[in-house]
């Protein structure tokens, strides 16, 4: 390609003869910081290497009297290292602006796999047991206990709670006991009862179907009644006498509930 063909295709800004005008620096130089940097180090830069090269070359011409061409050499290696330390520091950057470094790329995190999800938590039962067999419960206790607590005396709970019928009532009869005990035992049981506290000679009776206590009934009955008394307490341990109350309560409405209409 010609001079002329280059010419065409790329004509010159300026007309020919006429000196390009000097355009200002962008003011969006000024504020870049590495721009503003670079300016303020290359001019103390070259001021500082002007100023070293001023002084030595007087010094070589007055202090030790060296011709101005024999200065000039003694400069020279000087002028020589800063062309060959700047040789080559002005080559076009492939990108402009601060020069940012590059990202290492980081090797994603594996994501663990998905736990089980688990099972569902069986609904447990109420574990509050029905009152029923607490109940039952409580009397299979009392009984034991009991007929272990009196059996050095020679008495069962059902013997001693026949007992204490017949000193309550002085005109206590068969019928008495079996009325008034009839929700601790069966009538056989009840009858068996009494004959073995007749047997026994804690009871005797006055007149047939009557009973009534005899003076070693009553002596047993007062010596097993400071056992029985121990035992009471040793049983409502942590309970307060208006919880006593509220249970003993509780039962006998649910008694005349559930007995209302056998009344009739």
């Amino acid at each position: 390609m010609g001079r002329r063909e280059h010419r065409r295709l790329h004509p010159p800004l300026t007309p020919p003869g006429r000196a390009a005008p000097q355009r200002p620096v962008l003011p969006s130089l000024r504020k870049n910081r590495g721009f503003t940097s670079g300016l303020v180090l290359g001019l103390i830069f070259y001021a500082a290497v002007a100023g070293l090269l001023l002084v030595l070359s007087l010094y070589l011409q007055d202090a030790l009297h060296r011709t101005p061409a024999q200065a000039s050499l003694g400069l020279a290696p000087i002028a020589a290292g800063i062309i060959r330390g700047l040789r080559g520091r002005g080559r076009p950057q492939p990108r402009r602006g601060r020069r940012r470094r590059p990202r290492l790329l980081r090797p994603r995190p594996v994501a663990p796999p998905p736990r089980p999800h688990p099972p569902p938590p069986t609904r447990r039962r109420h574990s509050v047991k029905p009152i029923g067999f607490w109940l039952n419960r409580t009397d299979q206790a009392l009984t034991a206990t009991m007929n272990a607590l009196l059996a050095e005396y020679g008495l069962t709970r059902l013997a001693w709670q026949v007992l204490n019928v017949v000193a309550d009532d002085p005109q206590a009869t068969d019928t008495t006991v079996r009325t008034v005990l009839a929700a601790n035992a069966s009538p056989a049981e009840l009858t068996a009862a009494v004959t073995a506290v007749l047997t026994d000679g804690w009871a005797t009776r006055p007149a047939p179907e009557h009973l009534v206590l005899t003076d070693a009934g009553r002596t047993r009955l007062a010596l097993v009644g400071e056992r029985v008394a121990a035992f009471r307490q040793a049983s409502t341990a942590g309970i307060t006498p208006e919880e006593y109350r509220t249970a003993v309560s509780v039962l006998e409405r649910m008694t005349r509930n559930l007995t209302a209409g056998q009344d009739h």
